[in-house]
């Protein structure tokens, strides 16, 4: 654990994927790009991606929400829901090849629900789970690159959750 909750849930999300041989299989480890740890580069986009670079998962930031309805939030409890997106890039139209966006969006949402709505490891983690998902034609990331093949991005909900004395502490 690194001491810090944010942190640590990004790289139980990374954990849960990878653990699951078909995500694993599909996916080298120099295309799941993370935006975590000193050695991972500054800039993990790569503008004119080819053959070898796909496909690709990224976790990106997508906002959250502090006491949000719904989460759990009371007078002696605090939360925040953050929201990731899960996106998967491929270079292929097929859906049905090896390296096609429904074997690798499927992959990828089993080996969220095998986490059983939370993340053990992390006691603070009152849920866990993917949400909605979208399949589309534009690249995820935020560099807009211009790239062939379908592309989906899965919604991600992590609520953790701490007493009112931890915070204040």
């Amino acid at each position: 654990m690194t001491g810090d909750e944010l942190i640590d849930v990004e790289n139980e999300i990374w954990a849960r994927l990878e653990a699951f041989a078909t995500v694993t299989t599909l996916v080298s480890v120099a295309n799941r790009r993370k935006f975590l740890g000193s050695s991972a580069p500054t800039d993990p986009f790569r503008s004119e991606a080819q053959v070898a670079d796909l496909p690709e998962l990224m976790l990106i930031d997508n906002g959250f929400s502090i006491d949000a309805p719904g989460t759990g939030a009371s007078s002696s409890t605090h939360t925040w829901l953050q929201r990731y997106t899960l996106a998967v890039t491929t270079d292929d139209w097929r859906k049905d090849v090896a390296r096609g966006i429904s074997k690798l969006k499927m992959a990828c949402v089993r080996a969220m629900l095998r986490s059983l709505e939370t993340l053990p490891a992390l006691t603070y983690v009152a849920r866990f789970r993917p949400t909605d998902g979208q399949d589309q034609t534009a690249d995820p990331s935020p560099e807009g690159r211009e790239m062939r093949g379908w592309k989906a991005v899965i919604g991600v909900e992590v609520v953790l959750a701490f007493s009112r004395t931890e915070i204040n502490a």
